[in-house]
């Protein structure tokens, strides 16, 4: 049976595995297996050195839970995206929004999402990278309508000399509603098995005189310093972009190893989606996955 099954009778309801290898110069799916709800479909990168891979949503409902692993072996690049509708339903809960972890937690005591008990929709990402990978999420924005849910998402990046692990993450929702529901977003990102970065974000209660969908986005960018492509220009770019207090278009730059960390609010989610797009990424990952992929993302 082909490692590329989307299905296997070993797999769990809604467990998901992508690994990646190099074969010369390209980037190829040595193993791609999904199992419902979760759905991947690999696709051509415009560039051989990129694999990548659709997360396959037509939204989640209550009790859901999706739980993707991805490993990226030795100079391998992967862009990970969503196609379809990303938008959990039917999720309520009574429960409270689980708690954040204690802030000196390492992948050994990661809090269990199912000792969270709970009664809506989830999804947790580990992510292992070596020092010569890249990996680029970024997702169609999660919208919520009534709806309780919960992300955890884990990155192990790796150092060697001074060639490190890359990452370009976009994690953001859109609330549509936020009468009696709530969204935690945690982010955890180690290198070498430390933590450089642990990001969390709770929406609970609605926004007084709000008009329309409020969106909230967190981009990571890590690079190598030996990187050959341009994306320590781009960290470079975002740390020298002065922070705003719009109130269409709120944003929050912070250095972190090896990178940049911006905490963005909008108004729209077009806003958000154009100043991620064409401010902080545009220029700086083409040559990674590409330019004509570069233009069909985050659409």
């Amino acid at each position: 049976m082909s490692v590329l099954a989307q299905a296997t009778h070993h797999s769990s309801p809604g467990k998901g595995s992508i690994v990646c290898h190099n074969y010369g110069s390209k980037t190829k799916f040595s193993r791609i297996t999904a199992q419902y709800p979760l759905k991947f479909v690999p696709s051509k990168g415009h560039h051989e050195k990129i694999a990548v891979a659709h997360m396959l949503s037509n939204g989640t409902t209550s009790g859901d839970h999706l739980d993707i692993n991805v490993e990226l072996q030795e100079n391998t690049n992967l862009l990970l995206l969503t196609r379809g509708s990303n938008k959990p339903s039917g999720c309520t809960s009574t429960a409270a929004p689980p708690p954040s972890p204690p802030l000196d937690a390492t992948e050994a005591n990661d809090a269990d999402i199912e000792t969270f008990n709970l009664k809506g929709s989830s999804q947790t990402i580990k992510a292992t990278l070596t020092p010569t990978s890249t990996l680029i999420v970024l997702p169609s924005a999660t919208h919520f309508r009534d709806a309780s849910h919960f992300s955890h998402q884990s990155y192990y990046l790796q150092s060697e000399g001074r060639a490190t692990s890359q990452l370009v993450l976009l994690d953001w929702r859109t609330a549509i509603s936020r009468d009696d529901m709530w969204h935690s977003s945690q982010l955890d990102i180690f290198m070498d098995h430390t933590p450089i970065v642990r990001d969390n974000m709770l929406i609970t209660d609605p926004l007084p005189g709000s008009r329309g969908p409020q969106c909230f986005a967190t981009l990571i960018v890590i690079a190598s310093p030996d990187a050959t492509d341009s994306l320590q220009a781009g960290v470079t770019a975002i740390r020298a972009l002065p922070n705003t207090n719009d109130p269409r278009l709120r944003w929050n730059m912070q250095p972190i190893p090896n990178g940049v960390l911006v905490r963005i609010a909008g108004a729209s989610t077009d806003g958000v989606r154009d100043f991620v797009k064409s401010v902080c990424l545009k220029g700086h990952i083409e040559s990674i996955i590409g330019h004509g992929l570069f233009d069909s993302i985050l659409s």
